[in-house]
């Protein structure tokens, strides 16, 4: 599709030879990490999206250089890839930190739904959000108000990303 004709725009892929819109990455996780920062975290873990997604890659990114502004170590374990931003994935990788000897006091997730799995497998250690661990999600998914408490999260503006792309679109037609 990208190598023909036909007028395409792509939502949240890095990609050459085609218009592409997406959220800063990077910077909505810097948002996410200097928030857990002001609360007093620096034992920040990161449950990543995979990395062969260019959302996964670049949260990680701005996770990672965030921490390194604020000149806060990061332990390699404290970064765990939570795969294609599933409940499950978010779960497991939780399930993994909550293994290690010492947990880390907060932890950012790339996203909302994988922040919703992270979350169950804290309250199924016996742990509670926020008071033993915090979390921030990433997408601001209509579930996250829901939850109790709600889920910090960074927002997303999906309609202007959609209504970009639709512009897009229209231009290129």
């Amino acid at each position: 599709l990208i190598e023909s004709d036909i007028p395409s725009v792509v939502i949240d892929l890095d990609t050459r030879g085609v218009s592409v819109v997406y959220s800063d990455n990077c910077f909505g996780s810097e948002l996410a990490v200097n928030h857990l920062i002001s609360l007093g975290h620096r034992d920040i873990a990161h449950i990543s999206g995979h990395q062969r997604l260019y959302v996964g890659v670049e949260r990680l990114e701005g996770y990672k250089q965030t921490m390194a502004k604020h000149h806060l170590s990061i332990n390699d374990a404290y970064i765990v890839d939570g795969g294609y931003f599933t409940y499950e994935g978010g779960k497991r990788a939780m399930n993994q930190l909550l293994a290690l000897d010492t947990i880390p006091s907060a932890v950012f997730v790339a996203g909302d739904l994988m922040a919703v799995g992270a979350i169950s497998a804290i309250h199924e250690a016996g742990l509670r959000v926020p008071e033993d661990i915090s979390i921030v999600g990433f997408d601001d998914i209509q579930i996250a108000q829901y939850l109790n408490p709600a889920l910090t999260t960074v927002r997303q503006d999906t309609a202007l990303i959609g209504k970009t792309a639709a512009n897009l679109m229209m231009d290129q037609m």
